[in-house]
């Protein structure tokens, strides 16, 4: 029985995904000429690849994770207020694929992780390194910079559970 409903939901999936693909194209466009019309088209542009991503991050975790190594060395340190930095375009990238697999697990229903031994310590690890910024000079910029750390982390340990990951690769 559950074969059937898998093969029912597959059926649903295939037959929405062109009028989806079509819908977020139009919107796409829609916001490029937006864009122009009030002046700001790097803004319009720079959006539309966040969106783009997000869905490329929701459909191919594999691509999502390779495009946001790709884009490592060519990355840009932007000075934000308050002394902060965020590195560009890889950090708003892990932000929008953390975001996309986890709706992706909200909607597959997938919430457990399997058993291992890693858990325990990596999380300990990471209580140690997120409660450091107390005794930082400068705590604000040390915690974001922790965060990121962190963000990197869960989009390694992450992947491994969205994209197709098995004991052989």
């Amino acid at each position: 029985m559950s074969n059937g409903f898998a093969a029912a939901r597959a059926g649903d999936s295939a037959r929405l995904e062109r009028p989806i693909l079509i819908g977020v194209t139009l919107a796409e466009l829609l916001l490029m000429a937006l864009g122009f019309l009030v002046g700001h088209p790097l803004l319009a542009a720079t959006v539309a690849v966040a969106v783009a991503y997000f869905f490329v991050a929701f459909r191919s975790p594999d691509l999502a994770w390779a495009l946001v190594w790709v884009t490592v060395p060519p990355n840009i340190e932007v000075l934000l207020a308050g002394g902060s930095a965020i590195t560009l375009p890889t950090e708003p990238m892990i932000i929008l694929a953390l975001l996309a697999w986890f709706m992706r697990s909200l909607i597959e229903r997938r919430w457990r992780l399997p058993a291992s031994p890693l858990h325990l310590p990596l999380a300990a690890l990471a209580a140690v390194a997120l409660a450091s910024p107390i005794w930082s000079v400068r705590p604000i910029a040390t915690l974001k910079s922790c965060i990121m750390m962190a963000g990197y982390v869960a989009f390694g340990y992450l992947y491994y559970f969205q994209g197709r990951c098995d004991r052989r690769r």
